[in-house]
């Protein structure tokens, strides 16, 4: 396994306890975890696996406020089966049914980061079946089949 991008691996503390948290109160809960960059900072896959996916990485709630900068969401199944979104990719640069290792570049950090337009993000998130193009969390409807991505951050070994 690799850490997807090039920095010292440094999981935020806000997601140690989960790996998912709450973005404001009462609204969207956040699935994964947001390792904070530079835009245009390559992206690397964490493991080997097969790309599902790739679509326009979009925030319901929040593209309605805040009008965000295109980016993408890569989708790898991995070897054990689970998937791992890498969300707020700029120009992915495989494509569906490529296969990747760890450390094959998939895309880079893409100028979008939401709600907080100063710190532009990776974001991941581990699910245990391939998410909906979508899928939004509120307070009390976690969605089925996502895991903990810190877990699987916490994982990675600084090689």
């Amino acid at each position: 396994m690799r850490w997807p991008l090039n920095a010292t691996p440094k999981i935020p503390k806000s997601r140690a306890a989960f790996g998912y948290s709450a973005n404001f109160p009462k609204l969207r809960l956040n699935k994964g975890t947001d390792l904070v960059t530079k835009p245009g900072a390559h992206v690397f896959s964490i493991d080997d696996g097969v790309v599902q996916k790739i679509h326009e990485y979009k925030h319901p709630t929040l593209d309605s406020i805040d009008k965000p900068h295109k980016s993408y969401a890569v989708i790898i199944q991995n070897e054990d089966g689970t998937y791992i979104l890498y969300g707020n990719i700029d120009k992915p640069t495989v494509k569906i049914g490529d296969l990747v290792n760890p450390g094959k570049s998939i895309g880079s950090v893409s100028k979008f980061s939401a709600y907080y337009t100063e710190q532009p993000h990776l974001h991941i998130e581990h699910w245990s079946h391939l998410p909906k193009k979508n899928e939004v969390w509120y307070i009390k409807n976690k969605p089925k089949g996502l895991l903990s991505s810190t877990n699987l951050l916490s994982k990675i070994k600084d090689d």
